[in-house]
């Protein structure tokens, strides 16, 4: 998912992924601007963020990741935020 406002349009601040997988499971934020602002990704299950990651290397080739190990059909949520902007809207999936 992507986090895109008037002043970035048509490009993304940044983006973030959650990769479920059988042994564990990954969230990956990329920052995509060189604006200073901090990219965030959070995932939320159990009824709470459980999980931040952050990028603030702007438009470089690495991105921020975290590997997890959640149980098997878990259901979350995933979202990206904008250092002193705003969030996207939750974006749900399963483990």
């Amino acid at each position: 998912m992507e986090y895109q406002d008037s002043v970035s349009y048509p490009f993304p601040r940044g983006w973030a992924r959650f990769y479920p997988d059988a042994v564990d499971e990954q969230v990956e934020v990329c920052d995509r601007m060189n604006d200073g602002l901090t990219v965030s990704a959070q995932l939320r299950y159990y009824g709470a963020v459980q999980l931040e990651v952050t990028d603030r290397t702007g438009p470089d080739i690495f991105c921020a990741k975290q590997n997890l190990d959640i149980p098997e059909d878990t259901t979350v949520s995933l979202r990206v935020c904008v250092q002193n902007l705003d969030c996207t809207a939750w974006h749900d999936g399963v483990s």
